[in-house]
This record gives structure tokens, C-alpha cells and sequence, in this order.
């Protein structure tokens, strides 16, 4: 026999069984882990916010385009209350996800986006130009952030039809997360 065709020896297909299943068994844990500290984070911070199953405060704001939004005039739909700042880093990267969302909305879903007091009408009304804001911009007052426990931006709120407070979020959240939890309130 030359020494081309010397056979090899086989390999045992155990320890790539074994090297995969110890990958595998790794992934999953530190995908368990991942999951747990986003779970636990995001408890963390929404533990200030209003209590789910509590009515959701009512009010009354004007929107950048004038016109007089209440709360209780949606009373039958599902709506997003989304809190937010024009100064905030991560409230400015979710506008196209906002977008998305607002555009893909069933008859029964409304999302009302409310800026933080500190931002003037006018300010307002440039940066929903600037930015091509397609949804609701109310403009917030005291009373309003301090009934929904403001502490940080963004933070969102999920009503169900009946207006009571089906959950609440801090932090960044996407266009498939808000959906779906808005569509998750009943």
C-alpha cells in the first residue's frame, strides 16, 4: 500500500456529540441568563410606575397641532401612552419605530405619544416637523406626570379598552414589543 492510500483512522463521532452538546448546553444557559437579567432589569425599573389593573388616570393636553385630547374619549380601543422627551437619547431612537406602529394600527389601537413638560409648543412643533412624526404628540403637564409616576423617559403605558392599565415599560422598547403588548391588553 502506498502512503496516499494508507486508510485513516476513523474518528470517534463522540467528542463532537460531546463539543456540541457542551456548546449547546452553554448558549442555553447564558441565554437563560440574558432573559433573566432583562426580565429583572426591566421589573426594576417599572417598579414605580402605576399598577396594573388600576384605571388609568385621566387627562386633558393639547396637541402640537392644537386640538384638545382626553383620555376617556378613547374609551373602547387599546391605547399606548408613550412618555417621552425631545433631549432624550433613546426616546429619539424609537421615532421610526413609533412611526412604524402608528401606521400599522387596527381601528381599536391608538397610540398618544406625551412630551415632558419642559418642552414649549413651539419646540414641539419643530421637531415633529424636523423628524416626520406621523403620530400624536400631546403636550404634557405637572398633574399629568405625576399621576403616571414619571421618573424617566421613555415610558409606556398599555390601556386596555375598558382604560384600566394592562402594563407599563421604561426604557427602549421596538416597534414588534410595543405591538404586541398593546395588542395583549384586554
Amino acid at each position: 500500500m502506498s502512503p496516499s492510500e494508507t486508510p485513516k483512522p476513523e474518528r470517534s463521532a463522540t467528542p463532537q456529540t460531546h463539543s456540541r452538546r457542551s456548546r449547546l448546553k452553554a448558549w442555553a444557559r447564558d441565554l437563560g441568563l440574558l432573559a433573566f437579567v432583562f426580565f429583572a432589569i426591566s421589573a426594576w425599573q417599572s417598579r414605580n410606575t402605576v399598577d396594573s389593573g388600576q384605571a388609568a388616570p385621566d387627562f386633558r393636553l393639547s396637541s402640537v397641532d392644537g386640538k384638545q385630547v382626553q383620555l376617556s374619549d378613547f374609551r373602547g380601543q387599546r391605547v399606548l401612552l408613550h412618555f417621552w422627551a425631545t433631549w432624550c437619547g433613546v426616546c429619539r431612537a424609537e421615532l421610526g419605530s413609533l412611526n412604524a406602529l402608528h401606521d400599522g394600527l387596527g381601528s381599536d389601537e391608538k397610540l398618544l405619544t406625551i412630551l415632558s413638560p419642559d418642552c414649549s409648543l413651539a419646540d414641539a412643533r419643530a421637531f415633529v416637523q424636523e423628524h416626520g412624526i406621523r403620530y400624536t404628540v400631546l403636550l404634557s403637564d405637572p398633574s399629568t406626570t405625576q399621576a403616571y409616576r414619571l421618573r424617566s423617559y421613555p415610558t409606556n403605558y398599555y390601556v386596555d379598552a375598558l382604560g384600566q392599565i394592562d402594563a407599563a415599560t421604561v426604557g427602549m422598547s421596538n416597534r414588534i414589543a410595543m405591538g404586541t403588548r398593546l395588542r395583549l391588553a384586554r
